[in-house]
């Protein structure tokens, strides 16, 4: 996973995409165990709110299929409903 997450100092739309990619990538090739490492990786190094808001909207979308409120979370969500991927433990 060398490269997955670009430095801080880049701004977020391009964190973002860089995430989709690999996410896109680990969907294609990948086990569904990977899948879900994948997943839960990119959840974990949220910030904090940002789990919390990613944790509301997910079950957001599992309730009433109700749109996310990011490009990330729009995309994430339906895949791990989709492919049975539960949230991480909380820490």
């Amino acid at each position: 996973m060398t490269g997955w997450f670009l430095p801080q100092s880049n701004p977020m739309e391009f964190y973002v995409l860089d995430v989709l990619d690999v996410l896109d990538l680990v969907v294609d090739f990948g086990s569904p165990a990977q899948v879900t490492a994948c997943a839960h990786r990119y959840i974990r190094h949220l910030p904090e709110e940002m789990q919390d808001t990613f944790r509301k909207e997910y079950e957001a979308y599992q309730r009433d299929e109700q749109a996310a409120s990011t490009i990330a979370f729009c995309k994430l969500i339906p895949l791990m409903v989709e492919r049975n991927i539960s949230l991480p433990a909380v820490k």
